[in-house]
């Protein structure tokens, strides 16, 4: 029977049952190297996610895990970070975009407290510096 038919602690469910390269097919019977341990703890850390929902059934330990499976999660988990970062970036994009146009609508006055030009908001009349949040006469 070939690795690739058998769902074990080594090669969980969601491991791809192909391998993408021949020299890489000695790895689904290689147990994991220690540096794919601690990056794949880390980066599941980082991720915040089970590790059994992410290899599925079969899955018993990191340490029972096989040098293929270890280098697929790697791979995944590294996408994931990439879309995360992907959206954060798009969110202060967003955000900066939001408050230059906020500013540009604020009255731009002297602020005493700063010495320099800065915009204010308009609270019952009375002029707050967006910066230092002091009020000017």
């Amino acid at each position: 029977m070939k690795w690739s038919e058998v769902i074990d602690a080594a090669n969980p469910a969601n491991v791809p049952r192909q391998v993408d390269y021949r020299e890489h097919t000695f790895m689904p019977l290689e147990p994991i190297t220690d540096s794919q341990r601690s990056y794949l703890v880390m980066l599941l850390r980082q991720a915040a996610m089970d590790p059994a929902q992410l290899f599925g059934e079969g899955f018993e330990s990191i340490e029972g895990l096989s040098s293929w499976a270890a280098s697929w999660a790697i791979g995944e988990l590294q996408v994931l970070r990439q879309v995360h970062d992907a959206r954060e970036q798009r969110v202060k994009r967003l955000m900066g975009a939001w408050l230059r146009e906020r500013m540009e609508q604020l009255p731009v006055r002297r602020c005493a407290t700063c010495g320099e030009d800065r915009p204010h908001r308009v609270v019952s009349a009375v002029l707050i510096c967006e910066t230092c949040k002091e009020v000017t006469e």
